[in-house]
């Protein structure tokens, strides 16, 4: 039986106006520990919140060397942090390789 894979890329993958499926948001953790004080879902409900979550279409706006993301997701303009962008996994798709 073959199985199938999902070839995922960071979202900073993208060029600007760009655009990708989620595929995953990563939850990173130390040693076991939760990173933050806020415990290991709170990430997760902080890019829920934002209407960020696996599925959903996300357009990278504007990125820089330093500084935040800009993306949009649905109708929304979205200023991310580097390290909570870093999180954000895209699908994978061969028009990303043209």
């Amino acid at each position: 039986m073959l199985k199938k894979y999902i070839v995922m890329v960071p979202l900073f993958d993208l060029e600007e106006g760009e655009q990708g499926e989620i595929a995953e948001i990563s939850s990173p953790r130390h040693h076991g520990k939760p990173k933050c004080k806020g415990g290991i879902g709170h990430r997760h409900h902080r890019f829920t919140d934002l209407g960020i979550r696996v599925g959903k279409t996300i357009t990278l706006l504007q990125k820089t060397k330093r500084g935040p993301v800009l993306v949009r997701v649905d109708d929304a303009r979205i200023a991310l942090g580097r390290g909570m962008a870093e999180k954000i996994k895209i699908k994978d798709s061969p028009s990303q390789h043209t």
